[in-house]
């Protein structure tokens, strides 16, 4: 039941109270009318009339009206209570349905911030797992590469000390020395590849 409703039922019953005083305060200036002028004129048609009313409209007959319209008035009260009840207990639950629904639409939200938190966070990870691979393998290639150039520039004398180390018994003369240097100087190239591909 809307409020609307409410107020209109309360507007009308405050009305029928209303009325019902209203009539009753009617009737009791009538009687006072009547009999005032019973008392200063006995035989007119009028005063008949309002005798009939005093004989139908007892006390008694005032009282049972009383008591009815008391009693109606109980049971439109009792009735409209029962319906706003009612009406709670639909709007209790409709706010009961209400607030689950909006806990789980801010669950929601929160639970898809945190993934995106998260998906966020595994994409930097990876960037920089990316990136340190890189700088790790530029490193290591600028090492190699600093080796061979280290290589390169004492290739002479490395190599006549292994080749004198590993042949001296055999070899005596620096012009037999020279020409496997030399030899190995012209193929220089061939071995940093070779040394360039297999690390």
């Amino acid at each position: 039941m809307e409020l609307w409703q409410l107020l209109l039922i309360l507007g009308t019953l405050l009305a029928a109270f209303v009325a019902f005083i209203w009539m009753a305060i009617k009737i009791k200036s009538i009687h006072v009318n009547t009999s005032s002028a019973s008392n200063s004129n006995d035989s007119g048609p009028d005063t008949k009339i309002n005798q009939v009313v005093d004989q139908a409209f007892t006390e008694d007959f005032r009282e049972e009206l009383r008591t009815r319209a008391k009693d109606q008035f109980e049971k439109l009260i009792h009735e409209n209570a029962m319906f706003l009840q009612q009406d709670v207990r639909v709007s209790a639950a409709q706010l009961d349905d209400f607030m689950k629904k909006e806990v789980i639409a801010t669950l929601q939200q929160e639970l898809a911030k945190h993934h995106q938190s998260l998906a966020q966070t595994k994409d930097m990870v990876a960037s920089s797992i990316t990136q340190t691979k890189q700088q790790f393998e530029q490193d290591m290639q600028r090492e190699k590469e600093q080796k061979i150039k280290q290589l390169d520039e004492n290739i002479q004398d490395t190599v006549k000390q292994y080749v004198q180390a590993a042949v001296g018994d055999v070899i005596d003369s620096e012009k037999e020395l020279a020409l496997i240097v030399d030899s190995l100087q012209a193929r220089k190239s061939e071995i940093f590849e070779d040394i360039r591909r297999n690390g």
